[in-house]
C-alpha cells in the first residue's frame, strides 16, 4: 500500500510518497528507534500558509497515483520552511536490503501497545487519554452512568458527554477525547473519575 507522509509544524513542512518496493521506508530513512523530544504545534505552533503547500503536494502526488501516472511521482522527501525561504527536494534513493520494516517485514507500529497514552492533540485543548491493556467499553453503560452528571449522547460507535466547559469523546475500546483542557494529569484524572482506569 502506497502512502503519502507529511508533517508541518512552525513554518516548515516535509512531504513524500512512498511506494513498498520501489522508495525507502520511513525506518530506511530515519531508522527504527522511536522519536521524541521534538517540536510540536503545541509548543511552537504552525502558520498556516506552510500546512496549504504541503497539502498541495500531498494532493497532486496522490493524483499522479491514482491516475495511473506513476512516472510523474517525485521520489524524493521535500522540505519547505516559509518564513526562512528555503525549498529542499532530497532524493530518498533505494529500499536498504537490511531493514527491518520493508525487508523484514516488522511493522513495529502496527502492533498493539498496551501501554497507556496521553497525547495532547495540536491546538484544541483536546487530550487523548488511552488507557493501558485496552478493553471493550458498553456505552450503553457508560451513557447511562454518565447522563446522571452531565448531556450524553451515543450510538453504537462513541459516546459525548457533556459537562459545560468540559467534554468526554469516549469510544468503545476505552479510549477518550477530554475536550476543554490543557494539562494531561487534569485529563487524566477526570478520565479516571468518570470512566474509571
Amino acid at each position: 500500500m502506497c502512502c503519502v507522509v507529511r508533517a508541518s509544524v512552525s513554518s516548515y513542512g516535509t512531504t513524500s510518497f512512498f511506494r513498498p518496493g520501489k522508495t525507502p521506508c520511513l525506518v530506511c530513512l530515519f531508522g527504527a528507534e522511536l522519536g521524541g523530544n521534538h517540536d510540536t504545534c503545541d509548543t511552537v505552533g504552525v502558520i498556516a500558509p506552510v500546512v496549504s503547500i504541503i497539502a498541495s503536494f500531498q494532493v497532486a502526488e496522490t493524483i499522479k497515483y491514482l491516475t495511473g501516472n506513476v512516472e510523474a511521482l517525485n521520489d524524493a522527501l521535500i522540505h519547505i520552511d516559509v518564513w526562512g525561504n528555503e525549498f529542499r527536494s532530497v532524493q530518498m534513493g533505494n529500499p536498504r536490503m537490511n531493514c527491518s520494516c520493508c525487508h523484514d517485514r516488522q511493522f513495529v507500529s502496527l502492533q498493539p501497545n498496551s501501554d497507556s497514552l496521553t497525547v495532547s492533540m495540536c491546538g484544541r485543548r483536546t487530550i487523548q487519554v488511552r488507557p493501558s491493556g485496552g478493553f471493550h467499553l458498553k456505552l450503553d453503560e457508560m451513557a447511562s452512568q454518565l447522563s446522571q452528571i452531565g448531556h450524553v449522547r451515543h450510538n453504537a460507535h462513541l459516546l459525548r458527554c457533556d459537562f459545560g466547559d468540559t467534554q468526554i469523546t469516549l469510544f468503545a475500546d476505552g479510549r477518550a477525547l477530554i475536550h476543554g483542557v490543557e494539562d494531561e494529569a487534569i485529563a487524566r484524572s477526570l478520565y479516571a473519575r468518570y470512566i474509571g482506569m
